[in-house]
C-alpha cells in the first residue's frame, strides 16, 4: 500500500501533526492510501465485510448495538474505535435474515463535518461510504459527489488523498450542497442503489445521514 499523502494548496501537513489524528480516530497508522475505495458491500454478509473490508477495518469500527427488524432483519450499529471521533459518527448497517448487507448508513455530526481542523476525516469517512458501498455499475454516476467530497474547492482545506484532484463541477451538484448542509437534503436512485443524503437532528444535535441501499 502507498501512504497517503496530506496536502493543501497552502501547506504540507507534518507527519506527526498527521499522526495524533490518525490515533485520535483510531486509524492504523500510517494511513494506507485508496481505504474503501472500489465498492460493492451491498449484498455481501456483514461478518466477512467486518474482517476485510476497509471501511470497516481502516475506520476501525465496533460493534455497539443490534436491533431486530421485520421479516428477521436486523439493523447492526458501529462506532470508530477512537475515543475523540467516537461520539461524532454512528455507521448503521441493516442486514437481511441472511445475514447480508442490504442498506448502510453514516450519522455523521455536522460539528464534524465543519470543523476546519478534523473536518479532514469526515470526508473521508463519507467519500469511503459513497466508494465502498455504491457498486461498481453506479460508481461513474457518482463521481462528481465524490470528488466534491474528497477534494473540497477551497483553496486552504487540508486534502487528505493519495491521487491529484480532478475537476470539479462549475457549480457545487446538488448532492455536494446537502453534504455542506446548504441543502436540506438529496436523493439519486441509481441503477442498483438508492442514495441519499438528509442533515436532520439525532439525539438533540444535527447531523448528515449519508444511506447507501440496494434497489
Amino acid at each position: 500500500m502507498k501512504a497517503f499523502s496530506f496536502s493543501s494548496s497552502k501547506t504540507l501537513l507534518p507527519l506527526a501533526w498527521a499522526s495524533a489524528f490518525a490515533v485520535g480516530l483510531g486509524l492504523p497508522y500510517p494511513l494506507p492510501a485508496g481505504a474503501a475505495e472500489g465498492g460493492g458491500l451491498l449484498g455481501a454478509p456483514l461478518g466477512d465485510a467486518e474482517k476485510h473490508a476497509d471501511l470497516f477495518t481502516f475506520f476501525n469500527l465496533e460493534e455497539t448495538g443490534t436491533t431486530a427488524g421485520a421479516a428477521g432483519a436486523r439493523v447492526v450499529s458501529f462506532k470508530p474505535s477512537g475515543p475523540n471521533f467516537r461520539p461524532l459518527v454512528t455507521i448503521n448497517v441493516t442486514v437481511d435474515k441472511d445475514g447480508a448487507i442490504t442498506q448502510i448508513e453514516a450519522l455523521i455530526a455536522r460539528s464534524f463535518i465543519e470543523d476546519k481542523t478534523n473536518g479532514v476525516f469526515a470526508r473521508d469517512l463519507a467519500k469511503s461510504l459513497l466508494r465502498a458501498g455504491v457498486p461498481a455499475a453506479d460508481q461513474e454516476a457518482i463521481t462528481d459527489l465524490t470528488n466534491e467530497i474528497e477534494y473540497p474547492p477551497s483553496t486552504d482545506r487540508l486534502v487528505l488523498s493519495a491521487r491529484p484532484a480532478p475537476k470539479l463541477p462549475a457549480q457545487p451538484s446538488a448532492g455536494y450542497l446537502a453534504f455542506l448542509g446548504k441543502q436540506k437534503e438529496f436523493e439519486q436512485a441509481l441503477s442498483a442503489t438508492r442514495l441519499r443524503l438528509e442533515n436532520r437532528q439525532a439525539g438533540g444535535d444535527k447531523v448528515l445521514a449519508l444511506t447507501v441501499a440496494r434497489r
